[in-house]
């Protein structure tokens, strides 16, 4: 019989303590921090991206965590219940002032394998940051052998907008301020996913990040093109307001995943914003932002004929027709203006505004000639301004004989 020395015996009393530790606190990977968290919000245990923990939870027990969050970041929280016996948890992430941003009730039987569930939570530019708590809490129906073991994996994804490194605020004060070009943009979800098996949710989309607005300049007459494409399975709107902040062009996809167009020109130079909301509930995803800024005068109008009588009278009205052809989408006014006059400089004239996006129209033009008028051959152009009066198209002349 070998007998065992003093030192050998204690040797052997270390390391069975030793065991019964790890035993006790479960596993931990590489990357985790303290194994579990703490046992109440006070006490939680500080996280960073990236943090990934297993570990074993009795009936009742509670894991408290807290990690800090960036505007334009998601937080994402992933839950698993990997113990072959039944298991119950719930899972939540919490606010600051510890209220509920969002939770999960995570159940395990033996004849499922693991049971997982996915949490994500983002954040608009309210604050410089967020301080996030995360509970873990064993639920009471935990039966069999009344414990089970458990992983938690955290993650911080950054979804910037605009090239930036933060989010696009969500007022008119904050607006983000950008030029004409390409940009990506993120919003947050609300968005719910059953796992089909237990009747409950196998992931939960929430977040503050709903819309956000850019602004930049721009000169008179010009105008700004935005298209917007949305994710495959989401809806969004797009607003453009001018410098008073009222809107000028609205627009919403008419299905999840459909691009839209829309356009506005500034009759003066200022600043204009542009806003991107979710219309509805949807989950979170990356859109794609063009905007362009056409110069004035880019118009894309021509004059497609004009029309005048051969001859008129004094006293009379005489009516020009000009027709305009406009090939460019956006919205916007013109003036039309026919004039002219005789060999001796004796004018007569008349105006017509129109409002015209992407058409073809006849405009009518009145041109009262006056009892004093002078008779003879008048010689009128048809011509056609922008707000600002940049001639945008002319023609002519006609010429038109006035009697008396």
């Amino acid at each position: 019989m070998t007998i065992m020395t003093t030192e050998r015996k204690m040797q052997a009393i270390a390391l069975f303590g030793m065991l019964a530790i790890v035993l006790s606190f479960g596993i931990q990977t590489a990357s985790a921090g303290p194994l579990g968290g703490g046992d109440s919000f006070e006490n939680a245990t500080q996280i960073y991206s990236g943090y990934s923990v297993e570990t074993w939870l009795d009936k009742g027990d509670e894991d408290y965590f807290h990690i800090t969050v960036n505007p334009g970041q998601m937080l994402v929280l992933t839950g698993t219940i990997v113990s072959a016996d039944y298991g119950a948890m719930y899972q939540s992430i919490y606010d600051e002032n510890i209220s509920v941003l969002n939770t999960l009730d995570i159940k395990q039987y033996p004849y499922d394998g693991s049971s997982s569930s996915l949490m994500t939570v983002s954040f608009d530019s309210e604050k410089d940051h967020y301080k996030l708590y995360i509970r873990t809490k064993a639920d009471s129906y935990v039966i069999g052998s009344g414990h089970f073991q458990y992983s938690l994996d955290v993650s911080v994804e950054d979804h910037y907008d605009a090239n930036s490194e933060t989010d696009a605020g969500d007022t008119f004060d904050a607006a983000m301020n950008i030029s004409h070009g390409s940009y990506d943009g993120f919003l947050s979800g609300y968005y719910n996913v059953n796992d089909g098996t237990h009747d409950a949710w196998s992931s939960k989309d929430r977040g503050t990040d709903n819309k956000d607005l850019y602004k930049l300049s721009l000169e008179a007459g010009e105008t700004i093109n935005v298209k917007l494409t949305p994710p495959d399975n989401v809806k969004l709107k797009t607003k453009i307001y001018n410098e008073d902040r009222a809107t000028m062009n609205s627009i919403e996809s008419p299905a999840t995943g459909v691009i839209t167009r829309s356009s506005w020109t500034a009759p003066s130079a200022q600043d204009v914003y542009v806003l991107i909301e979710r219309a509805d509930n949807y989950p979170s995803g990356t859109y794609h932002l063009d905007i362009s800024v056409e110069p004035p005068g880019e118009h894309g109008l021509s004059i497609a004929s004009f029309e005048t009588p051969s001859t008129t009278a004094t006293e009379t009205i005489l009516k020009a027709n000009v027709s305009i052809t406009k090939t460019t989408s956006f919205d916007t006014w013109y003036i039309v203006v026919v004039s002219g006059v005789n060999d001796d400089g004796y004018p007569i004239a008349g105006t017509a505004c129109v409002k015209l996006a992407c058409d073809s129209v006849t405009v009518p033009v009145w041109i009262c000639v006056p009892p004093g008028a002078e008779t003879g051959d008048y010689s009128l152009y048809a011509d056609v301004y922008a707000v600002d009066w940049d001639m945008v198209a002319s023609t002519g002349p006609e010429v038109v004989t006035v009697t008396s």
